[in-house]
């Protein structure tokens, strides 16, 4: 579930549902950005991610239900499922939600589990890598909430912004500890080091850690998928084929979203599988697109053209902005 539900969020998918109470902190934050209100907004918009969280993940969810039905054996028991991918191990304990909890035994004991896991990992750095992914999933949520037109491209603008400030932290980090592992920081801070990178428009500094990250996966201190994902973002900001299949570009305008062209169209499932990742044709489904080895190479010229213009557009304006500073 963490990963599906990371996944998703990042790569700016559009098929993700919505809590109903989660809409009105997205209009709060909403109004605060096209008011121009920098302060409330930035210290609103980080915490959408976790509210997220507790709306969408079954163990959270249904604990807040049974606190609500009177069950508090069946909200503990919920509760202690959240220990395995350590996730709310900072949030629980000031959750309003299950005060009526606080004053059982088996709270106690639960919180004493708590804070046994977190004494197992390097905090400093776990709590400033979850900073981070707040900022950078909250802002994605916003964003995908975000109606087309000129406040959309200002949070797109925005995003941009808090992608190169997280990946700066970020860099430093992997530069002082290497690529910290989950027994290290957790699953939360781990998966982190690697969107981070992902997220950053910079093909040299994703180059810089693509290694760093090889080893950390073939250590088990990082995911083969984050891996695949990294290298073809790392080879499709170069503007060149990617390996995995993982980048597609997305449009509302039919016909205009594409796969980014692959090096090995007849060997991608094959690939894929090596890295732990579902069949081509599964993953697009998500997207509303299908795959189909001959269409696609029947359409490689256009797919190709596109990507190259959309390529030479990009390193344009990134020249012109260097020229302009």
């Amino acid at each position: 579930m963490r990963t599906v539900i990371c996944s998703l969020i990042f790569l700016l998918s559009g098929v993700l549902a919505y809590p109903q109470d989660f809409d009105a902190q997205v209009e709060r934050c909403l109004g605060y950005f096209t008011r121009g209100e920098t302060e409330p907004f930035e210290a609103t918009y980080p915490g959408l991610y976790t509210e997220y969280l507790k709306e969408v993940i079954p163990a959270y969810r249904d604990a807040l239900l049974a606190v609500k039905e009177g069950d508090t054996g069946r909200a503990l028991s919920h509760l202690s499922e959240q220990l395995d991918p350590d996730l709310f191990l900072d949030e629980l304990a000031t959750d309003s939600n299950f005060i009526r909890l606080h004053v059982l035994p088996e709270w106690h004991e639960l919180m004493r589990r708590y804070e046994a896991v977190k004494a197992g990992y390097n905090n400093e750095v776990r709590l400033r890598l979850k900073a981070i992914q707040a900022k950078d999933q909250g802002i994605r949520l916003l964003y995908l909430n975000t109606g087309d037109g000129p406040v959309k491209d200002k949070m797109h603008e925005y995003m941009h912004e808090v992608d190169a400030e997280s990946a700066a932290e970020v860099c430093a980090i992997l530069d002082l500890y290497g690529w910290l592992g989950p027994d290290e920081i957790g699953e939360e801070a781990n998966e982190t080091l690697f969107l981070a990178v992902q997220h950053v428009g910079d093909a040299d500094i994703q180059q810089k850690y693509l290694p760093m990250l090889a080893e950390a996966a073939a250590d088990g201190r990082a995911e083969w998928w984050h891996f695949a994902f990294l290298t073809d973002r790392t080879l499709m900001n170069r503007g060149l084929k990617q390996i995995y299949g993982t980048q597609k570009i997305l449009s509302r305008q039919p016909g205009k979203s594409y796969i980014v062209p692959l090096e090995h169209p007849e060997r991608v499932d094959e690939l894929r599988a090596s890295v732990g990742l579902d069949p081509l044709a599964e993953e697009l489904a998500d997207y509303g697109m299908e795959w189909d080895l001959g269409e696609y190479l029947r359409n490689l010229p256009d797919i190709e053209r596109m990507y190259r213009e959309r390529y030479e557009a990009l390193t344009g304006e990134h020249r012109k902005a260097v020229k302009e500073d």
